[in-house]
């Protein structure tokens, strides 16, 4: 399998060792394949290949599985263990690619990090601080680039991420349109956007461009490159306080975050106010979030109270009008 240089130009090839070798291989060229980078993947993958090796293991069944991520623990507790949905893609593929039998690692091994407590934003909060944004004044930049970047968190429900990670490439001005590409696993996904959304990216646009003309992202950093991953919380908090609004002394904390929560549970009560039916729109805004599942929106309506009555029907419902399709692990 080719994976890159080397010097002089020569072809580096992974050697596998196990019996699993050309499997986790077929995998990982798969996983490419899709659009995913899959450098954590692959590492954790040849990692238990050679675990696979040392105990002779041929087949992906449950005690191999367990096995590993006891080695992988190293006798420590309360791991993250953030890899081991790397090792329940492989199991999955095992299952559609020869091994109907292979065990796919059960979700509760991944345990799950509390979630933060989600600040509500008001209506006339988000109206202060794009007043604010709109306003601001200094570094470069953010002076002109933060109307645009939180204006589409809070119009499309992008997650922070996929706003830092939008390329230049994957605005569509006339086509009124964004590509979300590979945001929490292969699932690129095309949104439509409004002009009023359109101009405000081509105002940010022509700014940088004009600045940083070959730079990959639509948003960047005073020097052209793509935005870190900590800069949009530090401005959003300079924007918060330039609009006058008070920064809580105890959490939760208003965060860019919020913004696609807001995008969510405001959309469901848009459209429960008009007389739509939510149940069926829900499906189509988890699709439009890039969601797994129905299910996963519903987590955003937890702050909606009056969806919580609603939320098992919902998640039923939903889940038959669009059920998950594709190969997500």
């Amino acid at each position: 399998m080719r994976v890159g240089g080397a010097p002089g130009g020569a072809v580096v090839k992974r050697v596998y060792a196990s019996v699993l070798g050309p499997q986790i291989a077929e995998f990982i060229t798969f996983k490419r394949a899709m659009g995913a980078d899959f450098t954590g993947g692959e590492y954790l993958l040849r990692r238990f290949d050679a675990y696979c090796a040392e105990t002779g293991a041929t087949m992906i069944d449950r005690g191999v599985c367990q096995g590993f991520v006891a080695a992988m623990d190293g006798g420590r507790i309360d791991t993250a263990r953030n890899w081991t949905s790397y090792l329940r893609g492989f199991g999955h593929w095992m299952r559609r690619h020869g091994d109907p039998q292979a065990f796919v690692l059960p979700g509760h091994y991944t345990p799950r990090t509390a979630r933060r407590e989600t600040y509500l934003l008001t209506h006339a909060e988000v109206s202060a601080f794009f007043q604010a944004a709109t306003g601001l004044t200094g570094p470069r930049p953010w002076a002109w680039q933060a109307t645009a970047f939180f204006g589409l968190m809070h119009s499309c429900g992008l997650r922070t991420c996929e706003a830092r990670n939008l390329g230049c490439d994957d605005v569509d001005l006339p086509g009124l349109a964004v590509m979300i590409r590979d945001s929490k696993g292969p699932r690129t996904r095309r949104l439509p956007i409004t002009q009023d959304v359109a101009m405000m990216l081509a105002a940010c646009d022509r700014q940088n461009t004009r600045l940083w003309p070959g730079r990959a992202t639509l948003f960047t950093t005073a020097t052209g490159r793509p935005v870190n991953p900590s800069t949009p919380g530090v401005v959003f908090k300079h924007v918060w306080i330039a609009a006058g609004l008070t920064w809580p002394a105890t959490p939760p904390f208003p965060r860019p975050y919020d913004l696609r929560h807001r995008f969510a549970y405001a959309n469901l009560e848009r459209w429960a106010a008009a007389g739509l039916d939510t149940t069926a729109m829900l499906a189509y805004l988890s699709r439009y979030m890039g969601h797994k599942a129905p299910s996963s929106t519903l987590y955003y309506l937890h702050v909606s109270p009056d969806f919580i009555t609603s939320y098992d029907t919902l998640a039923h419902t939903s889940a038959v009008l669009l059920p998950e399709v594709g190969f997500d692990e």
